[in-house]
């Protein structure tokens, strides 16, 4: 049986996908290719104060968070769309935002270096 990295929800994955490999698979590199750019796209939105845009694109990457177990990521960005709706204070925001990156960046790398094992096992 493979076994995930700590960091991620293991739990998550064995109970959401039955230990599906090529499943993860896929969700893993799905994260990769097409949510990490979207998030990328958020932080230009708040410098131009297009707050309805941040929030749009936060509220479309939200789920992938926890699709590919980075459950606790997820309640953050859950707290970051919100935080966004309720139009707090920019600085405050692009703080927010890049708080978050840097976490992402750390998650990216660990999520890369599973996707990378589960390839191996396929």
């Amino acid at each position: 049986m493979f076994e995930f990295n700590q960091a991620l929800d293991a739990d998550y994955l064995e109970e959401t996908y039955e230990s599906d490999l090529t499943m993860i698979n896929i969700l893993f590199s799905t994260f990769l290719e097409d949510t990490l750019p979207i998030w990328d796209q958020i932080g230009p939105a708040l410098q131009q104060g297009n707050l309805a845009e941040a929030a749009s694109l936060t509220h479309q990457v939200k789920p992938t968070f926890a699709m590919v177990a980075l459950t606790v990521l997820y309640g953050k960005v859950i707290e970051f769309e919100q935080q966004i709706k309720a139009e707090e204070a920019p600085s405050l925001l692009l703080n927010h935002y890049a708080d978050l990156s840097k976490e992402i960046e750390v998650a990216e790398e660990l999520i890369k270096s599973e996707n990378e094992r589960i390839e191996t096992e396929l």
